[in-house]
């Protein structure tokens, strides 16, 4: 919309202003006085005279956004330029209780800057024909949100040359807490009731552990306990989840509670799109990471259920607040190190509030740490001792020996030092004798590699051949 439209339609709306509270005649305007001159830059509202509104032009104002907030940085774009020509211009902003009233009182709201305003804020308000005004509002006397009326008053010098009339809703200061609280609950109890359904849900693949680990079966009470939430396919919290969690909460609440303040929707910052980026993608390469490390290969794994060496645990375990820190019982500085930050930073987009949203930023250094941990806690993960490739090679040459003492049986041979088959079995020695003692022995070892590995218990009779 065009400055010009823009001011047809102010004066269409706000007629009865005109006519009522700045209603003088040609013979009021021009009677004598004997009062002080009255000064457009110093005088209250109530004290100006109403021929001055007469004598300046009415331009046009607008909100900048859709709903001024209270308490905060209230923004009004003014078609008019910041000098006249020769000096800076003096701009007041009041608030007036009833255009319609003749005697309409008005406070004046402290002006916290001046300025050109931004190219595309809005159309027909550009730098050399306008000013964006800051303006400090008070809270609203209804609660939410309340229909507000300003006059926005230029002054060159002691004399008035311009004036604007308009309105806005303005919202209340502690409407994002008692509306966006609610969302944040219901989105959460959302969530829970999910996981809650998925726990109650049991998979009969558990009893093929490890294909799908048996999770603990969820109570009322842990509906209270967000930890549910980040938990990966091992029933461990992850603290990448955790991470992704935090910040998708409190950004969602920064942008509904900017709605609800504003009434606009502005663009991230983009030191916001890196966190949520950063949180993403460390949470997937962490898990696809750890699963690489963590898993035996589906060879072994399916040899191991076929013979049911591997027993399922008695009680499921479930994620636990201690798993943010710890990994296989030892603590992890790399997680703590992602936590630290994670706390700060969002600490800081806290404080900075939603109105700031398009603005926020954090240091190059400080993003840059959070991004380090991420790193160096994916490479922990590589570093960590191959514990399960361990295991996994262990198996491997666990069902070699097992074939090998099968061929040697059939063969009514033996193995020799090496492990390999013989070609005629020695005069005394017994068929597979050393083939079933290495086998035996491989078998021992394996088994107390799973259970310090695994974490679970193996029974050592299922592996004996037949």
């Amino acid at each position: 919309m065009s400055a010009h439209s823009a001011t047809k339609s102010v004066a269409a709306r706000f007629l009865a202003f005109g006519a009522l509270l700045l209603c003088v005649t040609p013979g009021h305007a021009a009677a004598p006085t004997s009062e002080a001159p009255i000064s457009c830059s110093t005088s209250s509202f109530d004290a100006i005279p109403k021929s001055s509104f007469l004598q300046a032009a009415q331009t046009v104002a607008l909100p900048v956004t859709a709903v001024l907030p209270s308490n905060s940085d209230a923004q009004f774009v003014l078609h008019q330029s910041l000098t006249d020509g020769v000096s800076p211009r003096i701009f007041r902003v009041f608030e007036i209780d009833d255009p319609q009233r003749r005697n309409s009182v008005g406070g004046e709201l402290p002006v916290i800057s001046v300025e050109p305003p931004p190219p595309i804020l809005k159309p027909g308000y550009g730098l050399n024909n306008s000013v964006l005004l800051r303006v400090q509002l008070s809270e609203p006397d209804l609660f939410l949100w309340d229909k507000r009326y300003f006059v926005l008053l230029v002054c060159s010098g002691d004399r008035m040359t311009g004036w604007a009339l308009t309105s806005s809703l303005v919202s209340d200061a502690h409407i994002s807490f008692l509306i966006c609280t609610p969302v944040a609950l219901l989105v959460y109890l959302l969530a829970m009731s999910a996981v809650l359904v998925s726990r109650k849900h049991v998979n009969p693949l558990v009893v093929k552990y490890p294909a799908i680990f048996g999770a603990k079966q969820m109570d009322l009470i842990d509906f209270l306990n967000p930890i549910h939430l980040v938990a990966n396919a091992f029933n461990e919290a992850s603290v990448q989840k955790t991470q992704v969690l935090l910040f998708s909460f409190l950004v969602g609440w920064l942008v509904l509670a900017l709605v609800l303040r504003t009434g606009t929707l502005v663009d991230l910052s983009p030191t916001i799109v890196g966190l949520l980026g950063i949180s993403g993608i460390g949470a997937a390469t962490a898990q696809i990471t750890y699963q690489q490390k963590t898993r035996l290969s589906f060879e072994n794994w399916a040899w191991l259920q076929k013979r049911e060496v591997l027993t399922p645990p008695a009680v499921p375990r479930g994620p636990q607040w201690r798993d943010l820190v710890l990994t296989n019982r030892e603590f992890d500085v790399y997680k703590l190190q992602t936590i630290i930050f994670s706390i700060a930073v969002a600490a800081s987009m806290i404080s900075g509030g939603a109105l700031n949203l398009a603005t926020f930023s954090v240091p190059t250094a400080l993003l840059g740490i959070l991004g380090l941990s991420q790193v160096v806690y994916v490479g922990g993960i590589l570093v960590r001792p191959p514990a399960v490739s361990d295991l996994d090679d262990s198996l491997t040459k666990l069902r070699l020996a097992g074939e090998t003492v099968a061929a040697a049986k059939a063969q009514k041979t033996d193995t020799g030092p090496d492990g390999k088959l013989l070609a005629e079995l020695p005069p005394g020695q017994e068929i597979a004798a050393n083939a079933q003692r290495q086998y035996d022995d491989l078998a021992d070892t394996v088994v107390t590699m799973i259970e310090s590995t695994l974490e679970v218990a193996a029974d050592r009779s299922k592996l004996n051949l037949v």
